[in-house]
Order: C-alpha cells, then structure tokens, then sequence
C-alpha cells in the first residue's frame, strides 16, 4: 500500500485541520518529484475559426512545479548556498511558474530570473550563449549588438549564464520542438545555470552528466560551475 492511501485512510479518523496540514504535506512532497515522460507535456489541437492547427507540445504545470523545486532544493549542494528565484516558461514565453525562496531580493531577482528564461525562448539557445557569442571576444561591435538586441527587444534579452532552454528531442530529420525555458538569479551566473540543469535534469530524471535521455535536451547540456559542495 502507498504512502498516500495509507495517510488517506488515517485522515479519515482524525480531526479536519489534521487531515488538512497532512493533506498540505502530502503536497509538497509530491512537488519534488520525478516526471513520468507523459507527465512532461501533453499535447493540445487548437482550433482558429473553425480549422484545426497542428497539436503542440507543451510543458505541464506538474513538470515545471518539479523542476522549480527540484532547483531550490540543489541550493543545499552550494559552497555558499544563496536563496535564488526560479521562472520556469512554456514555449511561448509565458510564466508556467515562479518561485523566491526566503530571504532572496524580490522584485530584481524576480526579474532577472524572468528576463534569463524569455532570453533562451526568444533567441532559441542558453542565456550563456546569447553572452558568449557577442561578448567573448571582447570586441566593441559585439557589446553594442548585444546591447542594442536588448534594447530593441524592451529588455526581454539578458546577457548573463542561467537561462537554459528545454527542447524534446527532433525526429530524423533532426527537428526538435522547445518545450519551455528556466531562469535561476540570486546566485553567481555559473551557480544560476547549475541549479537551472539540476532541477530541469533531476525532474526529469535525468543524470547530471549525460546531455540527454533521448527524450528531453537542455542548452546548455552541462554546467560549467565550480563552487560545489565535495
């Protein structure tokens, strides 16, 4: 017998505001799960005037809960854990779910954390990327493109490691469909980013060093932090 129908049957004998904080608990725990691959995304047929679009994958609410709190929970593994705001986006762009641990600075990190996760949407790559291909090199022309990008787009661009974009896996023709973004802030870039591939990765169930499961891919596929707990 599970863990749930084993409390359900006791709730039923007991006091309502227990029943309710069990129920609560119950809850959270199953927040930090893992994801089934059917509990990832499910697919929709959308109608416009009367005709049938294509259905679409996309991200569930269930998926992006997990990978936000799977996330937070990494935080721990920190040589300096850093309370940080977790945006988990659908591929459109809109917020699926955002998380502030306590004690992080709000709206600022709320934001940064929103901007990193439009950042891997709108431009279809890591937030790291986006940095790296017009800032590496260190030359002028790159910092003003990178700059005017962002301003074209009314600051819905970030330069700034800890975005990482969610795909499903292309079929032969190699075509992949994005199924969403996460953007973590609070902490160093490097550190954003590795909380951002550990929640999506260990949701999914995912091994941190493997870039993929056949199924699920993150850009980027690996983290490049070094400030972890041995």
């Amino acid at each position: 017998m599970s863990f749930r129908l084993i409390a359900s049957s006791w709730c039923k004998a007991k006091p309502s505001k227990l029943k309710l904080a069990l129920e609560k608990f119950l809850s959270q725990r199953e927040g930090n799960s893992v994801c089934s691959k059917q509990q990832i995304f499910y697919s929709t047929e959308r109608t416009y005037n009367g005709m049938m679009r294509t259905p679409q994958k996309v991200l569930t609410l269930k998926a992006a809960d997990a990978i936000a709190n799977h996330a937070i929970d990494a935080v721990k593994t920190l040589i300096n854990p850093t309370p940080v705001v977790v945006t988990v986006l659908d591929s459109s762009g809109s917020v699926l779910v955002q998380k502030r641990m306590d004690g992080c600075i709000g709206k600022a990190y709320s934001n940064f954390s929103y901007t990193k996760a439009c950042t891997c949407i709108n431009l279809q790559t890591s937030s790291r990327q986006f940095r790296e291909k017009y800032t590496k090199a260190g030359e002028a022309p790159g910092f003003t493109q990178a700059g005017t990008m962002v301003s074209t787009m009314n600051g819905e661009l970030l330069p700034i490691a800890g975005g990482v974009l969610i795909r499903e896996r292309g079929n032969e023709e190699g075509l992949s469909t994005i199924l969403g973004a996460v953007g973590i802030s609070g902490a160093s870039a490097d550190e954003d980013e590795y909380l951002a591939l550990v929640g999506t990765k260990n949701a999914f169930n995912i091994p941190l060093d493997s870039e993929d499961d056949g199924v699920i891919i993150t850009f980027p596929p690996k983290h490049s932090c070094t400030t972890l707990k041995e």
